[in-house]
């Protein structure tokens, strides 16, 4: 909303109109909430495996913005049961 309000007036003439309580403005982040923390991981996952990276858990913890483990082992459970990863039991990682 406020960088609507920037933009009002700077490009071309006009007026920035929220349709929204200022209570509910209120209560908006400063920041966003990071894509990788808001949106169902099994693409990802799924397409880091395809990268030939065996380790995706290992992989999605070194990223700026960590998923939640029990997030990450959800996707991977679901892309298990639909038969897109297998756990290979003797080295505990999907192929």
């Amino acid at each position: 909303a406020i960088q609507r309000r920037g933009r009002a007036g700077r490009v071309r003439p006009g007026v920035a109109v929220h349709l929204f309580p200022s209570a509910a403005f209120s209560k908006l982040r400063n920041i966003p909430v990071p894509e990788i923390l808001r949106t169902p991981l099994e693409e990802l996952c799924l397409q880091i495996h395809n990268m030939g990276i065996p380790d995706v858990q290992g992989f999605l913890d070194k990223a700026i913005d960590t998923p939640n483990t029990t997030t990450i082992n959800k996707a991977l459970l679901q892309l298990e049961h639909l038969q897109c990863l297998r756990m290979e039991p003797s080295s505990q990682q999907y192929r």
